[in-house]
């Protein structure tokens, strides 16, 4: 049995032509809406996918899909096409029960990722993946409190704990295109 879960995905980048009669194919199966709410979206042809796309002021054109009801919170079938096909996309699931919300992205030169969102879709960093980085920080300030102290050694402390920080962030993706077909 599989819960339901509303999802939302925007569609994006360069697309070769020969794969857009599939995409509009794809998109159609998926049983997406242009909007929350909304019928089930056909898209028979290319023309009619570049004109169902939307933008936000200065943003790319993106097609965004809407399902209210999403199996698991995905487009599974849809967004396996398009990591086959090097298209990218961002979806965002809202939690239910014991599922959290998420973000799920992928771009050509990225790969596929996923972390954990609140409801307001803002990013969660876990506290206790936290921890033990505020533990090393504040050793390290003890360290300097206590004196004499090697500026190259505390330099590298910083470094390492930095990445560590860093790590612990979700990836800084490259914005997205405008949906558009190109030949390579």
């Amino acid at each position: 049995m599989s819960d339901y879960m509303a999802a939302e995905i925007h569609i994006g980048g360069k697309v070769h032509p020969s794969v857009a009669q599939a995409l509009c194919t794809a998109i159609t199966k998926s049983g997406a809406s242009l909007e929350w709410g909304g019928g089930r979206c056909n898209m028979d042809t290319p023309d009619e996918l570049l004109r169902a796309r939307t933008s936000d002021t200065d943003e790319p054109h993106l097609l965004k899909l809407y399902d209210d009801q999403a199996r698991w919170g995905e487009f599974s079938a849809l967004e396996a096409f398009l990591r086959e096909n090097g298209i990218a996309y961002c979806r965002w699931s809202d939690g239910k029960y014991d599922y959290d919300s998420e973000v799920d992205a992928f771009q050509p030169e990225c790969g596929q990722l996923s972390w954990i969102t609140n409801h307001n879709r803002q990013l969660i960093v876990l506290a206790s993946e936290l921890a033990p980085i505020e533990a090393k920080l504040t050793e390290l300030l003890e360290t300097l409190k206590g004196g004499k102290v090697d500026t190259v050694v505390v330099i590298a402390q910083i470094e390492k704990i930095r990445q560590e920080f860093r790590s612990t962030l979700p990836p800084n993706m490259p914005p997205f295109e405008t949906l558009e077909f190109v030949e390579d």
